[in-house]
């Protein structure tokens, strides 16, 4: 089978199973946004397939496919607004994930709901387990800071309503300074490191 060849169909049981061609060498050799629409359109292909062995209508495979396109691969996420303690601001956590990181922005936004700010607190891999430890703990710091910490906030990465850039902080209690900055190294994108597996796995 090549690309371009329609998908061949089985039943495993009452189970549809779709074959269709990939190439995996070709996969690790192209760029990440060659990967990304050559896993679009694999998946797309199986799709159609499937739509077209039970009658589906086709329209949603097709509409999902143009706004992925739309989207340039981007995931995005907000979590639900919090609002401060003086009630004129609220904030939020966007996670925007395009397959091999995924970055944590915080979203200011005034009482109405319309944006003032967007400040990336971290750019880590995608892969929620390796974050989610300190994202699933936000807040408001005060009238004008917003951000993410582990527990007993020894480690703090905030923005703030005026700035352009968010802050980290390091405050040792039960960990050390050292495993703190472990921990924060582990969850920060490496691209060197990711290019690393990348090549070895080309190879």
């Amino acid at each position: 089978m090549t690309i371009g060849d329609p998908p061949t169909s089985w039943y495993a049981g009452s189970i549809l199973c779709v074959g269709t061609h990939f190439d995996k060498n070709a996969y690790w050799q192209s760029s990440p946004d060659e990967q990304n629409q050559t896993i679009l359109d694999t998946v797309h292909r199986v799709a159609i397939a499937c739509a077209d062995k039970y009658g589906w209508d086709k329209s949603f495979f097709e509409t999902a496919y143009k706004k992925v396109l739309e989207s340039n691969f981007i995931y995005s996420q907000e979590q639900p607004r919090k609002l401060s303690r003086d009630k004129k601001h609220q904030a939020s956590l966007l996670f925007e994930k395009n397959g091999e990181t995924t970055i944590i922005s915080v979203l200011f936004r005034d009482n109405r709901g319309e944006l003032m700010n967007t400040v990336e607190l971290l750019k880590s891999y995608d892969a929620s387990w390796l974050y989610e430890g300190i994202t699933r703990n936000n807040k408001w710091f005060n009238n004008r800071e917003f951000g993410v910490y582990l527990k007993n906030e020894e480690l703090v990465i905030k923005a703030a309503l005026d700035n352009p850039n968010s802050e980290t902080i390091i405050n040792p209690g039960k960990y050390s300074r050292e495993r703190l900055e472990a921990y924060l190294g582990q969850i920060t994108y490496d691209k060197a490191f990711v290019d690393k597996i990348r090549q070895a796995k080309s190879t």
